[in-house]
């Protein structure tokens, strides 16, 4: 069935855990941790404006964007210091058995791969009308591979810090899967909140990156590896950033297509318009959307 529920592979996957589970301030270390080399590596990439000094309207360079995806990596191995200095085990445990972890994250990338594909292709059709402009289709498929691996390379670590670390620990500890699938969750939705512009959008943004997490967190419980959360999470950023970008975007550099940038001045952020027809089609959507990709997931590693 195929919304039944088997988390049997999860036990193994926190068994490393529990013979060496810490405290909870062991726990609340670790994340202060890459929270703090996470802003000190942002900080030092974009250093804060001085006061007075007006942003760049363009945005950072393709280059500078790959970079700042890149530098995902710097938290995650000091988290991996921090595992075998107060966890007393390795980094290489928040994967799961490797091997599998591998053949998992392949089995559920080549199928949600082939959703992500044919859903380009369906309606609503886009209309040269409605873009800006389309970046250098050139430029465009020649950065496309280190870009991807950068991509992957974020994705791979907000799951390495949320389903790996925060989830296996708590496992450890609680055995409820409310807690250690809802708590992650919903820390990994709140990080989100500033990504959009006024009160309505932010909350779109918080409530799916919460379902994002926990459709990450069913997929690592269901093969006790983080192998194909990393997949969803992964081709998932990378048709947000890929394809599509507004004009002035920080990613729009990276996107093919350039939609017209949206002065949020000149739209209502209110609540209310969560209630609107703009915001049931916003909560429609992006709720299928995930939930296509998770099916897709689950087809492909039979689970």
């Amino acid at each position: 069935m195929i919304w039944s529920r088997d988390y049997r592979p999860h036990s193994a996957y926190i068994a490393t855990v529990q013979p060496s589970a810490g405290g909870v301030l062991a726990l609340a270390g670790g994340l202060a941790l890459v929270w703090y080399v996470s802003q000190t590596t942002i900080s030092l990439l974009f250093p804060p404006l001085e006061p007075g000094q007006i942003p760049a309207t363009t945005g950072p360079s393709r280059f500078m964007l790959i970079l700042l995806l890149l530098s995902n990596a710097a938290p995650v191995l000091a988290l991996a210091s921090y595992l075998r200095r107060f966890h007393h085990r390795s980094g290489w445990t928040l994967f799961g058995p490797l091997g599998q972890c591998v053949a998992q994250f392949r089995a559920a990338a080549v199928v949600i791969g082939l959703v992500v594909l044919v859903r380009l292709f369906l309606p609503p059709w886009i209309s040269g009308d409605d873009l800006v402009r389309v970046n250098p289709v050139a430029a465009w498929l020649l950065t496309l591979p280190l870009v991807g691996f950068a991509i992957l390379i974020q994705s791979g670590a907000e799951e390495l810090i949320f389903r790996g670390y925060l989830q296996q620990e708590l496992a450890a500890k609680y055995q409820n899967p409310l807690v250690w699938m809802l708590i992650p969750s919903v820390i990994f939705g709140l990080i989100h909140w500033g990504s959009a512009d006024g009160l309505a959008e932010n909350v779109l943004w918080v409530g799916w990156a919460m379902l994002l997490g926990l459709a990450c967190a069913d997929l690592t419980a269901r093969t006790g590896t983080i192998g194909p959360a990393i997949a969803l999470h992964w081709l998932n950023n990378c048709e947000a950033m890929l394809i599509f970008g507004e004009d002035t975007e920080i990613f729009s550099s990276m996107s093919l297509l350039i939609y017209p940038y949206s002065d949020p001045s000149l739209v209502d952020h209110s609540l209310s318009q969560l209630l609107s027809p703009w915001g049931q089609y916003q909560i429609i959507a992006s709720t299928l959307s995930l939930l296509a990709l998770w099916l897709a997931a689950r087809i492909g590693l039979r689970r």
